[in-house]
């Protein structure tokens, strides 16, 4: 465009095309309203744009691009004007070299596309080639047709959508590489699986639950009734247990639920009427509809990965531990809310035994350095003793005798929870010290026949993830406090030690003199 006009609604022309357009007809080509030439005013906004680009796009004198001068003469145009209608048409020039483009290929690699590849005819022939197959073939008709400047790249979608192949040149060396790329590209079973086990895992507990509720209304079938229940459990686990010894992490947390507190819900009768008749419906729920309604199950942990939701309960812990304990209506002692939530450490009772990796066993206040610890043959490099004020300590003591503090993740049924989920409430006992570790790898020990976690174990699920006894910072201060005591490992920590956050009580960090934060 060189000469630009403007008519009063607003929509712009080259002059000397509009004016011989106004010549034949007299009404707008756009809106079909009348239009003189003396309704037409100069553009200046547009002919400043205009001229602007021309003047961004002049040729560099400093490139050493080659550039081939296009002539008129290359480009054939026509038109022709009938019926109120001008057609225009116009033809490139021909024999010339395409310019380079991008392409990026988007390939569904969900389960369905495993399926076999029908020919739409009478017979439905096939070939033996799958869904995936074909558009396989095709990726790789594309990438053999490109050009050394073009460039392309492959996104796979399933579960989640995935860069396979980022944008690249297709030289030699960028064709071989696409082309290895996509015969690696497979069907993802992984999202067919856990829908599957997903709804199966609803159906079979809801069928348990409603077993276990008939047990009410028919007493004189209670064995029967909870035997059937137990084996809708147990079939459910065999036809799941080989799915979730995969590397699918969202089977392993789903297999984890039903053989964890599922099962326990189930496989004893008062834990059904006392928790279990209100958990499992709960649970049942959550799965089908996917959401993470809570923040222990580890399933349910699937359906809430936002950096958002994990804020809002990093937020929502935080108030727990800050607010004001409750008013009981009985008397006794004064309630410490960070109790409930580890806010003095993860510690084990001294005379509990733990299991060494030779098949051995002694007390927990008699390990040392170097002994190697079953389940994962870690070997102890810190022992941390914690000196207990008055002598006392409020701990949780479970059914095989383990005396532990109430917030130190065990595994129960290949389950993570907090010892404090399993009884209504601490046990204050006399105890001049409690006990952990720090392990070189595996990072679990077996106490009184119950896997326990240790110090700075690096894991990263919701129930056993710690902000401090859970990282390295815990080991770091540690190794400055074994410098400092120099007593070849074996660290001794009184309440001084401990520094605090001011607002909630947690413990923060490690030192000689209590610092307030």
């Amino acid at each position: 465009m060189i000469n630009s006009v403007i008519d009063p609604d607003g929509n712009s022309y080259e002059k000397h095309a509009i004016e011989d357009w106004i010549c034949c007809c007299t009404t707008s080509p756009i809106t079909r309203r009348p239009l003189s030439i003396d309704d037409l005013r100069p553009n200046l906004a547009l002919k400043t744009a205009i001229d602007e680009h021309r003047q961004s796009i002049q040729p560099n004198d400093h490139s050493h691009t080659p550039l081939k001068k296009s002539h008129s003469s290359d480009i054939t145009v026509s038109g022709s004007y009938a019926n109120g209608f001008f057609h225009s048409s116009i033809q490139p020039p021909q024999e010339e070299i395409r310019s380079s483009c991008d392409i990026c290929c988007v390939v569904d690699t969900s389960g369905s596309m495993s399926t076999r590849a029908e020919i739409q005819n009478d017979k439905n022939e096939q070939y033996g080639l799958s869904q995936l197959d074909l558009v396989k073939h095709a990726l790789k008709t594309i990438i053999h047709s490109l050009q050394g400047e073009d460039r392309l790249s492959t996104v796979s979608f399933s579960g989640k959508a995935t860069i396979i192949f980022p944008l690249t040149k297709m030289d030699d060396e960028g064709k071989i590489n696409a082309l290895a790329e996509i015969e690696r590209l497979s069907a993802d079973f992984d999202l067919i699986n856990r829908h599957k086990f997903r709804l199966e895992f609803v159906n079979f507990v809801r069928t348990a639950l409603e077993q276990m509720y008939s047990m009410k209304t028919k007493p004189t079938t209670t064995k029967e009734q909870h035997k059937s229940a137990m084996n809708l459990i147990q079939t459910l686990q065999t036809n799941m247990r080989k799915y979730a010894d995969g590397k699918d992490e969202f089977l392993k947390d789903l297999f984890a639920d039903l053989t964890g507190q599922v099962q326990q819900a189930i496989e004893k009768e008062d834990w059904f009427n006392k928790w279990g008749v209100h958990f499992l419906p709960n649970l049942t729920r959550a799965h089908l509809l996917q959401f993470c309604n809570h923040f222990k199950d580890p399933g349910v942990q699937h359906y809430g990965k936002g950096t958002f939701f994990t804020q809002v309960r990093d937020e929502m812990d935080e108030i727990f531990c800050s607010l004001p304990a409750p008013k009981r209506s009985q008397t006794g002692a004064q309630i410490d809310m960070t109790v409930f939530h580890n806010a003095t450490g993860e510690c084990f009772y001294g005379e509990c035994t733990v299991r060494l990796m030779d098949g051995t066993t002694k007390l927990v206040k008699n390990v040392k350095l170097g002994d190697r610890m079953a389940l994962h043959g870690g070997m102890v490099i810190f022992v941390v003793k914690t000196k207990c004020q008055n002598q006392k300590a409020k701990m949780v003591i479970l059914e095989n005798n383990l005396i532990i503090t109430a917030w130190h993740p065990i595994r129960l049924a290949t389950q993570l929870i907090m010892p404090c989920s399993l009884v209504s409430s601490t046990n204050e006992i006399s105890c001049e010290a409690v006990y952990n570790f720090v392990l070189n790898q595996g990072h679990t020990v077996f106490v009184n026949d119950i896997e326990c976690v240790t110090l700075g174990h690096g894991f990263q699920e919701d129930v056993v993830r710690h902000s401090y006894y859970g990282r390295q910072r815990v080991i770091k201060d540690l190794q400055r406090l074994n410098m400092k005591q120099n007593n070849a490992g074996f660290i001794e920590i009184t309440e001084e030690t401990l520094v605090r956050k001011n607002k909630t009580g947690l413990v923060i960090g490690l030192q000689s003199q209590q610092i307030l934060v």
